[in-house]
C-alpha cells in the first residue's frame, strides 16, 4: 500500500450498500446448492431470461422487458430479472404458446416468483438510500439493518421456499451486516 494513502487515526466505515449485496448473496447461492427445488427455479429462470434475451420479437411485447443486468449490485440482477419476469408472465406464456414453446416456463412456479419478487423489492429502497444518496448515509445505516430484520421475520403463510430463504438473510444478516452496522 502506498504510504501517502494509509490511514492513521481515522475511522474507517464499509460500503453498506456493498455490504448489504454481499448479506443477500451470502443468503442465496447457499439454498439455492442445498434446495433442490430453489436450484431448478433459479436455473429456469436464468435460462428464460437468456432465451427471452436472445430471441427475436418478445421483449418488445411485454410489458416489462426481462432485464438481464444492473449497473449497480448483482443482488440487483436478481430482483431485476425476478420483478420483470413476474410483472411480464403472463404476456410471455401467450407468446410462447404461440411459438410452441412454453415449455420453458414449466419450471417457474408464477407464485414462487411473485413471493421472490415481493421480498427482494421490500430491500430495493434500502439500497436505493444507501447507494444513489448525494450525501454521507451513515445515519441510515442502523435503521436499514432493523428494516431488513423486520422483513425477513417468518410469516406463518410463507412458501416453504420463502420461509428458507428468510432464515438464511436473517443467518446472514446478523453474520455479515450487523458486526458492521452495529459497532
Amino acid at each position: 500500500m502506498v504510504a501517502a494513502f494509509k490511514l492513521t487515526d481515522e475511522a474507517r466505515f464499509p460500503c453498506m450498500a456493498h455490504r448489504c449485496n454481499t448479506t443477500i448473496e451470502t443468503a442465496w447461492n447457499p439454498l439455492d446448492v442445498k434446495n433442490t427445488q430453489f436450484s431448478t427455479f433459479n436455473t429456469a429462470v436464468k435460462d428464460i431470461r437468456k432465451y427471452v434475451q436472445q430471441s427475436g420479437g418478445i421483449q418488445e411485447n411485454l410489458e416489462k422487458t426481462i432485464k438481464n443486468t444492473s449497473v449497480t449490485r448483482p443482488w440487483r440482477s436478481y430482483f431485476n430479472v425476478h420483478d420483470s419476469l413476474h410483472t411480464s408472465y403472463e404476456q410471455l406464456l401467450t407468446i410462447l404458446r404461440h411459438r410452441n414453446e412454453q415449455h420453458r416456463l414449466y419450471q417457474i412456479d408464477p407464485v414462487l416468483l411473485g413471493a421472490i419478487a415481493d421480498l427482494m423489492r421490500s430491500f430495493s429502497l434500502i439500497f436505493d438510500s444507501l447507494e444513489f444518496a448525494n450525501v454521507p448515509t451513515f445515519q441510515n445505516v442502523v435503521p436499514s439493518y432493523y428494516m431488513m430484520k423486520n422483513y425477513v421475520q417468518p410469516n406463518k403463510n410463507d412458501l416453504f421456499i420463502i420461509a428458507e430463504l428468510k432464515v438464511e438473510l436473517l443467518n446472514s444478516l446478523e453474520e455479515k451486516y450487523a458486526p458492521s452496522a452495529l459497532i
